[in-house]
């Protein structure tokens, strides 16, 4: 189960989306304008106002993903990533998948630490491609590292009574890429409020998958015995 402990806090800290929290000032080069519009209902008038983002073009689609300050949870799925990775290593033993997982962790891993820090190196057209780029490259890898563990789950199991193994962890980790694809259409037309909250919606749904995901790891992990040495092959490790 050791193994598994350390995957479950690698996942958590991996997966988890925390668009509310971040620190520090704006990101070089962001302005904010007052912007106001008026609606007559019934002989009333109403007036909205609001702060609008008035940067280039180009940089507002990466700003949708970044956010206008520093989010630290891009370094805490770094750090996730990396303890997935570790994690991954420690079972290769187990499976071929798990060495594939390692590498599949890292990329997203740092891709992760790289995020918050692009505005403070690049800007407008390059900024919206590298930010694109690492994002759908991160994302990407995540899914295939879930998969991977999936996969190296299901060929520890030799009751067929059990081979939904992969199958329930598959399903966590597609359902968790089919959010993320979500996520970044939505990053393209997010200035729509009711598209916003739809947006919040799709980020909450992936994380109770990961939550599946994580519940049905560590379920099949203790009832199976699963990542754990055989006898045989704890004598010989400790000689």
């Amino acid at each position: 189960m050791k193994y598994t402990r350390w995957m479950i806090v690698g996942l958590v800290l991996a997966f988890i989306t925390l668009p509310f929290i971040y620190i520090g000032s704006d990101y070089p080069g962001i302005t904010w304008v007052a912007s106001s519009y008026t609606v007559t209902a019934d002989g009333e008038v109403y007036t909205h106002n609001w702060d609008a983002l008035n940067v280039n073009v180009y940089a507002r689609f990466a700003y949708h993903i970044l956010g206008t300050r520093f989010r630290p949870y891009f370094l805490v799925n770094a750090v996730g990533c990396l303890i997935m990775a570790l994690s991954c290593f420690g079972c290769k033993r187990f499976s071929a998948n798990f060495s594939r997982a390692f590498w599949t962790a890292a990329v997203s891993g740092v891709c992760n630490l790289a995020l918050p820090f692009l505005p403070y190196i690049i800007k407008n057209r390059n900024l919206l491609i590298v930010t694109l780029t690492l994002f759908v490259v991160q994302a990407f890898f995540k899914v295939v590292m879930l998969v991977m563990i999936a996969d190296g789950m299901q060929k520890q199991v030799d009751n067929f009574v059990y081979m939904e193994v992969g199958k329930d962890l598959r399903f966590g980790a597609e359902t968790w890429g089919f959010c993320s694809i979500m996520q970044f259409v939505l990053y393209f037309v997010i200035m729509l409020d009711i598209l916003e909250a739809v947006w919040y919606v799709i980020v909450i749904g992936g994380m109770v998958s990961i939550c599946f995901y994580i519940w049905k790891l560590y379920y099949y992990t203790e009832k199976l015995h699963l990542l754990e040495d055989a006898p045989g092959e704890m004598e010989k490790s400790s000689r």
